[in-house]
């Protein structure tokens, strides 16, 4: 009832349902916002064959800054999307670069790199700092939400209530699946944990998925089975089909943060080349004239 029905008309917001349900969410906008993705990626392919340069490579930067917006979002579908965005955004300044670097005529600058790192990369402040990327806490708000819906307080789940939701949230966008997921989850029901202890289970699965994205990516905690993995996966089938896929983020940020420092690490050279007709013997020549400090990502 909040979206201006102008905005409703053209999908571009997330539908939750008559009765407003987290675990039901359809992000509806999301198939525009990869529309729009491909056609910044082609406006800098235009730019750059219109020599440029320096044009293509802040249209990949601004982009990029969108699709980080896209990967705050709270809700898992919404930052795996956004990431991947970002991620491919970060690849594609590279590949910009490389063309350039391979064309006859050079229309990239030093000045043009160095702004793109300085201002836009490598500032402690800027949205592109993998340390500001967080897990998403959407998911535990919509299994919270829905075990309070579908379970009896201190007793066990409304089978009817209970398999009609999951059903629902199971089958997505496909209505023809309502039947078999009906069907699937009138069985699961009866092997289901009890109310307590499944609220329990949310609490200490999400727990464990936050404590690890706290963590470096070489940290002890990290080689300790996950508390998701020693969870009885037909007692708390609600939960694997909320929260099963959380520990997914935990790649995917570090992948992340791997772009970023591989781009942060290409286009500082190439700066220096443009600025000085060849590429520095160690890459820290770069430091300062490119970038503040080359870092580890």
């Amino acid at each position: 009832n909040a979206i201006d029905p102008e905005i409703a008309m053209t999908g571009l917001y997330t539908e939750l349902g008559e009765n407003p349900t987290l675990a039901m969410a359809e992000f509806k906008h999301l198939d525009a916002v990869r529309k729009l993705e491909l056609l910044a990626h082609y406006e800098a392919t235009r730019l750059l064959a219109e020599g440029k340069g320096d044009e293509a490579l802040a249209l990949m930067v601004h982009w990029a800054y969108f699709a980080r917006q896209i990967a705050d979002r709270q809700f898992f579908t919404e930052k795996v999307a956004g990431t991947q965005m970002l991620v491919l955004a970060l690849q594609r300044m590279r590949d910009l670069a490389w063309q350039d670097f391979r064309s006859e005529k050079r229309t990239m600058t030093p000045e043009g790199i160095r702004n793109t790192l300085y201002s836009k990369i490598d500032a402690v402040r800027s949205v592109l700092n993998v340390n500001r990327y967080e897990l998403p806490t959407g998911d535990y708000q919509a299994a919270s939400q829905i075990v309070q819906r579908t379970f009896t307080p201190n007793a066990r789940a409304k089978p009817q209530e209970f398999s009609r939701s999951f059903a629902r949230i199971a089958a997505g966008n496909r209505p023809y699946r309502l039947f078999p997921e009906n069907a699937k989850w009138n069985a699961v029901v009866q092997l289901h944990a009890d109310t307590n202890e499944t609220t329990k289970r949310v609490k200490g699965v999400f727990g464990d998925w936050s404590r690890r994205f706290d963590v470096g990516p070489f940290d002890l905690l990290l080689k300790i089975p996950t508390d998701w993995s020693r969870i009885d996966k037909a007692q708390f089938a609600s939960l694997d089909l909320i929260l099963g896929n959380l520990g997914e983020i935990l790649a995917l940020r570090n992948q992340l943060r791997i772009e970023a420092a591989g781009t942060r690490a290409a286009l500082a050279p190439y700066g220096y080349f443009l600025a000085r007709g060849d590429f520095p013997r160690d890459i820290n020549a770069s430091v300062p004239q490119m970038i503040r400090t080359m870092g580890r990502g």
